[in-house]
């Protein structure tokens, strides 16, 4: 097990600066990071200069505080994508290691690993596996409020890990963060009353 978790972390992290920053999307996030490092306004985004209002701010201000730590290059402008990955993977198989045991944790994080969506996703710097970890979080504490057995203190810490999952799904994409969980909650609610 060590050994796989190893292997997956050697993958993960140590291919994001094989290539440069390509398509326009990697460019303009990791500029607009590094514009706000160097200014030190981490509130208003900018792309050369000019005010940049499109997409929400939680990977810009990420990306500028690991420029601060690491300088800005291709390693430290894909590693939120990256290191929101990795965090669905391990999250994924401790839950599902928790709840049905370490055969099916194990199986659960390595399926998950292994699928394109999340392996190439967390290799291109774009907003989607940010959005992918806050919405596993919410789907995966809504499981873990609604499972039967689950305590009253337990279903209440997990709705407040849903919602608070949500706030950082819209931080991450907008209000996409809340429309395809909502959409899930009201069909669940739907069908068990």
């Amino acid at each position: 097990l060590a050994a796989l978790a190893l292997m997956l972390f050697a993958m993960w992290f140590g291919v994001l600066e094989t290539r440069g920053l390509f398509w326009p999307d990697e460019g303009r996030y990791a500029e607009i990071a590094r514009e706000m490092q160097a200014s030190g306004d981490y509130v208003t985004p900018r792309l050369n200069g000019l005010k940049y209002f499109e997409k929400p701010p939680l990977q810009y201000w990420f990306s500028a505080r690991v420029f601060g730590v690491f300088g800005p290059d291709e390693w430290s402008a894909r590693l939120w994508p990256a290191a929101t990955g990795f965090i669905v993977v391990l999250l994924s198989a401790a839950l599902w290691w928790r709840w049905r045991g370490p055969d099916i944790g194990v199986l659960a994080g390595s399926m998950l690993a292994g699928t394109w969506g999340i392996l190439l996703g967390s290799q291109i710097l774009t907003l989607d596996i940010g959005l992918t970890l806050f919405h596993s979080i919410a789907l995966l504490a809504f499981i873990g409020a609604h499972r039967p057995g689950a305590t009253p203190s337990t279903r209440a810490w997990a709705m407040i890990a849903v919602w608070a999952a949500m706030a950082l799904a819209v931080l991450s994409k907008g209000l996409v963060g809340i429309v395809l969980p909502g959409l899930a909650l009201v069909v669940y609610a739907a069908i068990e009353r």
